[in-house]
């Protein structure tokens, strides 16, 4: 189904009133839909009592119209034809047997009844358009006035993360990042098993040094070793949602949290929550299926991260030299 004029379909595990809004469209046109769709439909149906009611509604709606009894003239329209009959040939001069009431055609019993069963399937059809379009205004609102108020701030926070990721020949690697919100400063530890452990530390303003702890090397220009945050980008993310780039899709849960929803146009969702304060990144990685991008994600305090990450010198007993090449 072209589901252009259709919000994005929610994950399988979503199942707040914002989500449930989104998979009723979604039933209203079941028979329109394309079979992937159906399978992402069908797998929040089966975790979401709401949406099995509404669904089994949906059905029974749509039997009762297929089922409705086939619909003929009654008698009282057979006789006033037939009259109108002998009427016309009397005034004609017609014979007797001419003017004899004729049997009201059975083709003609045929039309009334198809056009008594379209107009009904047409009126099913108008009520069930006029639901999707009263409910597709009321999420189209709701997302419009959804906003970041100007109050909040990150500022005075340090977010922590924790990523695992993985080479193209398949060995797995952690990612460790500490992100100063306040002055953008960033501590950045890539760790491989015993293969590599690379320390980054520092900003696009004062330059970033990596520090090769395995060998000792230390090199300064190290910001391949700094992977953006541009999805926590407060000032960023205000800018998307107004221009349109970032969508809000209503409240969820995340590990028993309630969480605001933002979606990019890549697929991928931002939890913030209740106080629009970071929670995670679902990361789209089918068309039915989210996962956390982050094993773990903190917001702390400043006070909460020691001065020592931050350090930007030399350590004792290192040498300069190059990084080892990064995963």
């Amino acid at each position: 189904m072209n589901d252009i004029f259709l919000p994005p379909l929610p994950a399988g595990h979503e199942t707040d009133s914002r989500a449930c809004e989104i998979v009723h469209l979604y039933l209203a046109v079941w028979d329109d839909l394309t079979p992937e769709q159906r399978r992402s439909v069908a797998l929040h149906v089966r975790g979401c009592e709401s949406c099995t009611q509404e669904m089994r509604q949906v059905q029974q709606a749509t039997r009762l119209v297929a089922d409705l009894p086939s619909s003929q003239p009654s008698e009282r329209v057979d006789v006033a034809v037939r009259a109108a009959i002998a009427a016309r040939a009397q005034g004609r001069g017609k014979t007797s047997d001419e003017s004899r009431p004729v049997a009201f055609p059975e083709r003609r019993r045929a039309h009334a009844r198809a056009r008594w069963r379209s107009a009904m399937l047409v009126a099913a059809a108008l009520m069930a358009l006029g639901v999707l379009l009263v409910s597709y205004l009321f999420f189209l609102r709701s997302a419009q006035e959804f906003q970041i108020p100007s109050q909040v701030s990150w500022n005075g926070y340090v977010l922590y993360h924790i990523q695992t990721q993985q080479t193209s020949d398949g060995a797995f690697y952690q990612v460790k990042t500490y992100h100063d919100f306040t002055n953008n400063m960033f501590h950045v530890e890539t760790v491989m098993d015993d293969k590599l452990d690379v320390v980054a530390v520092g900003n696009a303003q004062h330059g970033v040094l990596g520090k090769d702890m395995m060998n000792r090397v230390v090199q300064w220009d190290a910001a391949n070793w700094v992977d953006s945050d541009s999805m926590f980008d407060l000032q960023k993310l205000r800018a998307d949602i107004a221009a349109g780039r970032a969508s809000y899709i209503g409240k969820g849960t995340f590990q028993g949290r309630e969480v605001y929803q933002i979606r990019y146009q890549n697929g991928d969702i931002i939890l913030l929550d209740m106080h629009y304060m970071p929670v995670n990144v679902l990361e789209q990685k089918s068309s039915s299926s989210e996962k956390p991008m982050y094993d773990t994600l903190e917001v702390l305090t400043q006070q909460q991260v020691p001065e020592s990450l931050w350090d930007m010198q030399v350590p004792p007993g290192f040498k300069m030299g190059e990084l080892p090449q990064k995963p």
